[in-house]
């Protein structure tokens, strides 16, 4: 053991030694000649009459192609920070424009639901000031099914134009909402004389398609908060309150002693 430690203090004394003398060394190839920043020292064997090369008078390299190729991207993402989708919406079975179809954006996270735009009398319409990423929409008019089509946005394709061919049914669309305008999932929605197994329910998007004889007459519940009755809106949601219970033991002035 003690054979052992005095090895190891060898090893440790020796490799001490070597650091040194490097460390000597390199501090006498700099002595005096080279006091600028960004000119190498001269060293054993170096010709003395060649001039010092001097890295900061060098000049800076032209961006590669790659470069530019890459970055190109991120600056056209600055230019153009949203995209549109222009809709056509025509009929499955003869290609007829379908007038005053409802068309809606379905908020991504962070974002405001926005209200339906409505197409003209040739069945078009554009939605514009859509941030990049899956967007995903609803097209409902009445009579017909709802279509929900989805499009990609991205910096390489800030445009879409998306043709619609709806079918026909007797039922009408529409949304369910909360009271901060969040996407009401599991509402369920029936008309008076309904039964249970006559009652449809809003998807993960709040969004529901009922028969068309339920417009006038329609009911919507979802625990926690109130029953909404009344005529389905044809421009907007639906909107729930949620409840609001009485606080229990509160103790009046009244009745204090």
């Amino acid at each position: 053991m003690r054979r052992r430690r005095i090895a190891i203090a060898l090893a440790v004394a020796c490799g001490l030694c070597v650091v040194g003398a490097w460390l000597l060394r390199y501090d006498g190839a700099n002595d005096g000649s080279s006091d600028r920043i960004g000119v190498r020292p001269a060293y054993e064997g170096d010709d003395a009459s060649a001039a010092p090369v001097d890295l900061a008078s060098r000049p800076a390299l032209p961006p590669t192609a790659a470069s530019r190729i890459s970055s190109a991207p991120f600056r056209e993402a600055k230019r153009a920070a949203t995209g549109s989708v222009a809709f056509q919406v025509i009929t499955a079975a003869d290609g007829r424009p379908v007038a005053r179809a409802g068309i809606r954006r379905l908020p991504l996270d962070g974002e405001t639901p926005a209200a339906a735009i409505r197409t003209d009398a040739e069945g078009r319409a554009t939605v514009e000031g859509l941030a990049f990423g899956l967007r995903r929409f609803t097209v409902a008019a009445d009579g017909f099914a709802v279509r929900f089509p989805d499009v990609m946005l991205d910096v390489d394709r800030t445009t879409a134009a998306v043709v619609i061919r709806m079918e026909g049914a007797e039922t009408f669309a529409g949304t369910v909402v909360d009271e901060h305008g969040l996407p009401a999932a599991g509402a369920v929605l029936r008309s008076p004389g309904s039964s249970d197994d006559g009652v449809v329910r809003s998807d993960e998007r709040g969004v529901f398609a009922a028969p068309v004889a339920w417009r006038d007459e329609l009911s919507a519940e979802l625990p926690g908060y109130l029953t909404w009755f009344g005529v389905a809106p044809s421009d907007g949601p639906i909107r729930l309150a949620r409840e609001r219970r009485p606080l229990r033991g509160v103790v009046r002035k009244s009745e204090l002693p």
